[in-house]
């Protein structure tokens, strides 16, 4: 309907943002989020112990010990 096609197109927007924020390999997601949100994300007591621990990717590994 003509009434709703404002909405669907800003809906559409969204939809087309989120897929492109989201299909990414988690390297590059890791990069392109923010970075001071990233930090405080990964400062938690345990987030060391278990990351490394359990890391298999090492470009993954070497961008998280940047970052801690």
């Amino acid at each position: 309907p003509k009434e709703r096609a404002e909405i669907m197109a800003r809906n559409r927007g969204i939809l087309r943002d989120l897929k492109a924020a989201t299909c990414h390999d988690m390297l590059t997601v890791l990069k392109t989020v923010d970075q001071d949100l990233l930090k405080a994300a990964v400062a938690g007591e345990r987030f060391k112990d278990y990351f490394f621990a359990n890391a298999k990717d090492a470009k993954i590994r070497a961008f998280m010990e940047s970052m801690v």
